[in-house]
């Protein structure tokens, strides 16, 4: 199949005003999911949901305690307005999503505008974990990345773009990443209707999902 006209072909095939389509996208933190959102995006009208910006506000905590707070569980993130979110986008309603700092553990005053399209993704790690999140999808991925290549790049991303030192991440990877990882996010992958090779080229998972996004 071709994908040049992968938009039109969704608008023709079903009339604006129906419900919008929801991808869910999970996998271990650094697999590539947000990789994977971001290369949808030049492919399809989306707007985007990402868990990472919903992770629940500690600042009445001091940032020693906050440094200690399991962020890894699915818990330390705020699904239930997630969810909320979600189903406001699929109504065609506009939502302000949270905005969070990463380095200081707290969210921000400013808040997300995101916008109803024909196709909404939500990306994070326990997407397909939490049942009232994954009923919601209409196409689940999960994007698979072993222990080794995840931690690599979570130094690489964490360091450069978090704040943070590499004795933190790699403490913080074996004291709570990979645990909640093969507690819950790596048991949810049975959940999913494609899973994505997060080393692969990104082109072949694009066009697997568009397959099946045009099917739907």
């Amino acid at each position: 199949m071709r994908h040049e006209n992968v938009n039109d072909l969704i608008r023709n095939e079903r009339d604006m005003s129906e419900t919008p389509r929801l991808i869910g996208i999970a996998g271990p933190s650094a697999s590539g999911k947000t990789y994977l959102a971001t290369a949808l995006l030049t492919r399809i009208e989306a707007t985007v949901v990402r868990c990472d910006d919903y992770y629940r506000d500690h600042s009445d905590l001091d940032l020693e305690a906050r440094a200690h707070v399991n962020y890894d569980h699915p818990e330390s993130i705020e699904y239930e307005l997630i969810v909320d979110h979600l189903r406001q986008l699929t109504a065609g309603e506009v939502v302000e999503c949270p905005t969070y700092d990463f380095a200081a553990h707290a969210r921000l005053e400013p808040t997300q505008r995101r916008e109803p399209a024909p196709i909404v993704l939500i990306d994070g790690i326990h997407v397909l974990h939490v049942e009232d999140v994954r009923e919601l999808c209409d196409l689940r991925i999960y994007v698979h990345a072993e222990h080794d290549i995840c931690l690599e790049r979570r130094l690489a991303r964490d360091v450069t773009q978090r704040g943070r030192t590499p004795e933190s991440v790699v403490k913080q990877y074996e004291r709570s990443v990979r645990p909640m990882c093969d507690q819950f996010v790596r048991p949810s992958r049975r959940h999913a209707d494609i899973v994505v090779d997060g080393r692969a080229p990104i082109t072949g998972a694009v066009a697997t999902i568009l397959d099946a996004l045009a099917s739907l």
